[in-house]
């Protein structure tokens, strides 16, 4: 099993193109994917498998990440997939799967990941498929064309990229952003475009603390994180992002531990609320610590 990761982690590593040296000389691309998310991968792959018309030759496709890895969630430790009715998946998203499936010798598919092997996985179809990728390269600016048709993209290395076509395939939408396309940070309100389920929720069945716990803490403070006052009416919009957080893979196997160690300026006080939820669910029976 470990000669298998190694031999792909190789192959992985030779696909990872440096922009050394690139400063000021444009790479010249059919397309040009920003965002090394699972929704970049497979576009990048599923241009790089098709042939031009144009040309009759393959697509020339390059895969620009932000960050050092590509699979975004996947590979980042969310590895639970919320899947549904798996009966509806296919395509790239089946293929990948299938893929990971494969990975543990079996023919069916695997829904859920294990952060090293998705990225293995997303890695092995972009070499497959002939995609160049280059990794740690953050958007810094862009240049248009006459009609506002988005011409270069240029990361904070210098390296720059011209493409007939550009996907931005990022979670926040940095290349649109960039490129000056309208955008809004935070939700609309239920009035903005006439849609019942959007702006603030005065109660989600599925976001609440269902248990009771005290929010107050040392003179009858609140506790961080804990929020009073008028939020505003049901439906209102807002300015603010969604919540943030880490999804890591823990292991109760004691050779293969890891520690934690505590961030610069950490106060486990900050998260007391939590503490106090958590406790409560473990005395109830319903959370394990």
């Amino acid at each position: 099993m470990l000669v298998g990761l190694a031999l792909r982690v190789v192959c992985a590593m030779t696909l990872v193109r440096s922009t050394l040296g690139l400063a000021g000389k444009a790479r010249s691309f059919d397309l040009v994917v920003y965002g090394g998310t699972p929704g970049g991968v497979t576009t990048a792959v599923a241009a790089a498998r098709t042939f031009s018309n144009r040309t009759g030759r393959p697509l020339a496709v390059a895969l620009v990440a932000p960050g050092a890895r590509v699979g975004g969630m996947c590979s980042g430790g969310l590895g639970k997939t919320d899947t549904g009715n798996t009966n509806v998946i296919g395509g790239l998203a089946l293929e990948v799967f299938s893929r990971n499936g494969a990975w543990y010798g079996s023919q069916a598919p695997q829904w859920d990941f294990e952060p090293h092997v998705a990225e293995a996985i997303f890695l092995d179809m972009l070499q497959e498929a002939g995609v160049e990728v280059f990794t740690g390269e953050r958007i810094a600016s862009t240049s248009m064309q006459r009609g506002g048709v988005l011409a270069t993209l240029t990361t904070a290395s210098g390296a720059e990229f011209a493409a007939r076509v550009f996907a931005d395939a990022t979670y926040e939408g940095d290349l649109f952003a960039s490129a000056g396309a309208a955008f809004a940070v935070g939700r609309e309100a239920s009035s903005a475009y006439n849609e019942s389920l959007a702006g603030r929720y005065l109660y989600s069945p599925k976001n609440q603390v269902r248990v009771r716990v005290n929010p107050f803490g040392a003179n009858a403070s609140v506790l961080p994180l804990v929020v009073t006052g008028n939020t505003g009416p049901a439906g209102s919009g807002d300015g603010l992002v969604q919540a943030y957080n880490f999804r890591l893979c823990v292991t109760r196997n004691a050779t293969n531990f890891l520690p934690f160690p505590a961030p610069r300026q950490y106060d486990s006080s900050a998260w007391e609320l939590f503490r106090r939820r958590a406790s409560v669910l473990r005395d109830e029976g319903a959370l394990r610590l």
